[in-house]
C-alpha cells in the first residue's frame, strides 16, 4: 500500500555527492541517483537525513543506521510513500526519542507526517502535509472488490490513528487527514504548526537546527563549487568571473580557458575595461594603421609584416604606398610572335599533331590539361577539335577523378585489401584500405590520392592480411563471381568444382558440379552471414559459413557436418572457366551428339533424341513438345544447338564429354529469368 506521490517542486539535496571534503554514508539503494536513501555524515554527528520518497525496504535500511551511529535527530525532505515504511519509521522514532525537523524550503508529506510527528522534539520550516491514504494501480488490480479495498482501508485507518494517538497528536490533524481527498494534500498553516511542536522549541533545540542548516549550506556552496569547477556552465555569474579574469584582466592559464570563453559569449566583462585601440585593432583609425603599418621615407614607403599592416590592406588602405606593376615574361603560349616555329605558329593546318597540342592546350595542374584560353590560340583550339584530337583535355575533371578513384579501389580489391565496390567515391572502406596497403609495405602519402597513386597499387607486390573479425555487409558482383575448387573433409563426398555468377548484389546462382552428379541453386548473402543451398537430382545440400576478406577462401558446413574448403581459382567468370574438367575443347561433329539424353537446367526438364544428322526430337510419351537440330557448323567453342520448347527458342553452343555420356548447353540465344543459363543432358536407354 503506497501513498499517492506528490513531488515538490523544490529540487533535493545531491547528498550522495563523494569529494574530498565530505565523506557521506549512504543507506539504501546506491545504484539509485540521488534520492530515497539515508545520508549521515561524520562532520555532523548524531544528524541523519531522510531524502526522497519512502520505498518498501527503506525501514530495513533505517534500521541499519541508528545501529552504525548514535542517532538523535531525522532530518526529512520526502513526499511520502509506503505507508506500512512509514509506520515502522515512525514507531522506532518514538521509541528512541529522536527530535524530527524539517529544514526551510523543504517537504514533508503523506507518510512522511507519520515519522515527523513521532519526533520526541518537532521542528519544522518547511511544508508538512497530511491526505487521505491512496493505494497504487497494481494494488487495485489485485484487489477488483470494492469491499476488500474498503476492509483495508479501515485497518490501515486504525493502524495510523493509533500511531498518532501514542504521539498525543492534536485531534485537529485527523480532521485534515480523513477529509482531504487522496490526490490532493493539506498543508498546516503557521499556527497549527505552533500546536504541533514549533511553540516548544528551546532555544539550545534551536542552535541545534540552526547548526544543521549552517553545514547543509555549507555543503551545498562547497558542490555547487565543485560542479563549476568541471561545468562553467553551471556557474553563477560570481563563480564564473571568479575563475575567467584577475586584477581587471582577462585570465591566460589554461584552466581559465573555457571560462573566459564562456564569459565573453555571455557578454560578461568582469571588471575588464573594454579594449580600445590598439588593444582591438578593429578600433584603429587610418592614421594610426598607417603610421605604424609602413616604414621608410614619403618618397618609398613600404609594408611592415605586422597586423596593423594586414588590417589597413583588408581596409583597401594604401597609406601612400607607391604599387609597381608587375612585369610578366611573355611566353610562346601568351605572345604567338615568340613561337620559334612561324608556320605552326601562324598557321595552325600546318603543325603536326602533337605541336597543335602544345599551343592549344595546357597543364592547369601537375597532371590535367585544358584548351587554351588565349584568343591568340583560338585558331589553333578549333583546328585540334576539327582533327579529333583531345590532346589530354578531360570534359568533366570530376569524371577524371571519378576514373583514378575507380582505378585504386580496383587495385586495392585485387590485392586484397577491401576497398569495396569500386564506385569512384572515396570513402571510409577505402581510406581504411589504403591504411592496410600502407601497413603491408606500400608507399602511401595520407589524403594524396592521384594517378601515381593508382600506378603504385598497379605495379604493388605487397598484398594486404586479411582483416580480424571483419564483417562482409555489401560485396561487389565481381568479388565472388568465378570458378572454385571445393576439397571436403570428414564426410564420404568427392572434390568438385563451384561455379558462382551474380545477377544482383549478395546473390549469387550456384552450380556445383560433382563428378557424373549436377547441383544448382543459390548463394545469399546476409550481413557476415553466408548460406548455399544446392539441389541435384536425388540429394539437396544446405551450407552456411564464411568467405574471408581477399575473397580467395571460405569454409563452409551442410547439414550434415560436413566440411566444404573454396578455392577460388579464376578471377573473372567466363564459359570456359566454369567447365568440368571432363569437358574437352574439340572439333566435335554431329554425330558426336547422337543417342537419348536427360535435359535438365533453364526450368526445363525432358528427355530428347539426337538423331546421326542432328535432328532433335522429344521422347517424352505424350504429345512432341520439343523439336530441333545442330547445325553443321562447328567451331573451337563446340557446335551450334537450337530447340523450340514450349514456343520458347532456345539456342547456344553445345559440348560433349570425352567419354561421350554428358552434354552441356550454353543457353545464350533466349534469356530466362533474364541471364543465360547452362543444360546438362546424361545419356539414357
Amino acid at each position: 500500500m503506497c501513498l499517492a506521490f506528490f513531488s515538490s517542486d523544490l529540487v533535493a539535496q545531491d547528498f550522495s555527492a563523494q569529494n574530498s571534503k565530505y565523506t557521506p554514508a549512504i543507506y539504501g539503494d546506491k545504484f539509485t541517483y540521488e534520492e530515497d536513501k539515508f545520508y549521515y555524515f561524520n562532520e555532523l554527528a548524531g544528524v541523519l537525513f531522510l531524502e526522497g520518497s519512502i520505498e518498501k525496504g527503506m525501514y530495513k535500511d533505517f534500521r541499519q543506521a541508528i545501529t552504525d551511529n548514535r542517532i538523535h535527530t531525522l532530518v526529512l525532505d520526502s513526499p511520502g510513500g509506503n505507508v506500512s515504511e512509514g509506520l515502522q519509521i515512525a514507531g522506532t522514532v518514538f521509541d528512541r526519542k529522536i527530535k524530527t525537523y524539517i529544514r526551510k524550503n523543504q517537504n514533508c508529506a503523506s507518510a512522511c507526517s507519520f515519522i515527523f510527528l513521532s519526533g520526541k522534539t518537532r521542528y519544522t520550516l518547511g511544508k508538512l502535509g497530511v491526505h487521505q491514504i491512496a493505494f497504487d494501480e497494481e494494488f487495485s488490480k489485485e484487489k477488483k472488490e470494492v469491499g476488500l479495498i474498503g476492509e483495508v482501508i479501515q485497518i490501515t485507518n486504525s493502524d495510523i490513528v493509533q500511531y498518532l494517538d501514542e504521539n498525543n497528536t492534536p485531534g485537529f490533524v485527523y480532521k485534515y487527514m480523513l477529509r482531504t481527498p487522496p490526490n490532493e494534500m493539506y498543508y498546516f498553516n503557521e499556527d497549527e504548526l505552533n500546536q504541533l511542536g514549533n511553540s516548544e522549541i528551546s532555544s539550545q533545540d534551536k542552535l541545534h537546527f540552526n547548526r544543521i542548516d549552517n553545514f547543509t549550506k555549507d555543503y551545498n556552496s562547497h558542490i555547487i563549487k565543485q560542479k563549476c569547477d568541471t561545468d562553467p556552465n553551471s556557474c553563477t555569474t560570481t563563480q564564473l568571473c571568479a575563475r575567467a579574469a584577475k586584477n581587471n584582466a582577462w585570465r591566460t592559464s589554461i584552466d581559465a580557458a573555457k571560462f573566459v570563453k564562456l564569459a565573453k559569449s555571455m557578454g560578461k566583462r568582469c571588471g575588464v575595461p573594454i579594449p580600445v585601440c590598439p588593444e582591438d585593432i578593429k578600433k584603429c583609425n587610418q592614421e594610426y594603421l598607417c603610421t605604424y603599418g609602413t616604414t621608410g621615407l614619403d618618397a618609398s614607403l613600404s609594408w611592415l609584416n605586422n597586423s596593423f599592416a594586414d588590417e589597413a590592406k583588408m581596409r583597401g588602405y594604401n597609406c601612400g604606398i607607391i604599387i609597381k606593376p608587375v612585369v610578366k615574361n611573355k611566353t610562346c603560349s601568351s605572345d604567338p610572335t615568340l613561337c620559334n616555329d612561324k608556320k605552326c605558329s601562324e598557321l595552325a593546318s600546318k603543325c603536326s599533331n602533337k605541336r597543335l597540342c602544345n599551343y592549344a592546350s595546357f597543364y592547369y595542374s601537375t597532371s590535367a590539361r585544358d584548351w587554351n584560353k588565349n584568343p591568340s590560340w583560338a585558331t589553333h583550339v578549333s583546328e585540334a577539335k576539327s582533327r579529333g584530337l583531345s590532346c589530354g583535355v578531360v570534359k568533366n575533371i570530376q569524371e577524371q577523378k571519378n576514373g583514378i578513384t575507380k582505378e585504386i579501389q580496383t587495385y586495392l580489391n585485387m590485392l586484397g585489401c577491401s576497398a569495396g565496390i569500386a564506385d569512384g567515391v572515396i570513402g571510409p572502406k577505402t581510406l581504411s584500405a589504403l591504411e592496410r596497403w600502407k601497413i603491408s609495405g606500400g608507399n602511401y602519402i595520407k589524403d594524396k590520392i592521384d594517378r601515381q597513386l593508382s600506378i603504385a597499387l598497379s605495379q604493388s607486390s605487397f598484398r594486404c592480411s586479411p582483416a580480424k573479425n571483419s564483417n562482409i555487409n555489401v560485396v561487389n558482383p565481381e568479388e565472388l563471381s568465378g570458378t572454385w575448387k571445393i576439397r571436403q573433409s570428414r564426410c564420404n563426398k568427392y572434390d568438385g568444382l563451384l561455379y558462382l555468377y551474380s545477377p544482383k548484389s549478395n546473390q549469387y546462382e550456384a552450380r556445383y558440379d560433382v563428378l557424373n552428379t549436377i547441383f544448382e541453386g543459390k548463394l545469399k548473402i546476409v550481413g557476415d552471414k553466408y548460406s548455399i543451398i544446392l539441389k541435384g537430382a536425388n540429394e539437396t545440400i544446405l551450407a552456411n559459413g564464411n568467405i574471408d576478406k581477399t575473397y580467395w577462401n571460405a569454409q563452409f558446413r551442410d547439414q550434415n557436418g560436413c566440411r566444404f574448403e573454396f578455392i577460388k581459382r579464376t578471377k573473372k567468370p567466363s564459359i570456359l572457366d566454369d567447365m568440368p574438367s571432363y569437358f574437352k575443347l574439340n572439333n566435335m561433329q554431329r554425330k558426336d551428339f547422337e543417342g537419348r539424353w536427360q535435359l535438365e537446367g533453364c526450368k526445363i526438364k525432358t528427355r530428347i533424341l539426337i538423331d546421326y544428322y542432328g535432328k532433335i526430337t522429344s521422347t517424352n510419351k505424350s504429345s512432341s513438345i520439343i523439336e530441333g537440330a545442330i547445325s553443321r557448323n562447328t567451331t573451337k567453342h563446340g557446335a551450334s544447338f537450337s530447340i523450340n520448347y514450349k514456343d520458347i527458342y532456345i539456342g547456344g553452343n553445345i559440348y560433349v564429354s570425352d567419354d561421350k555420356k554428358i552434354i552441356k548447353i550454353e543457353h545464350d540465344m533466349n534469356k530466362i529469368n533474364g541471364r543465360p543459363c547452362t543444360l546438362y543432358g546424361k545419356r539414357y536407354l
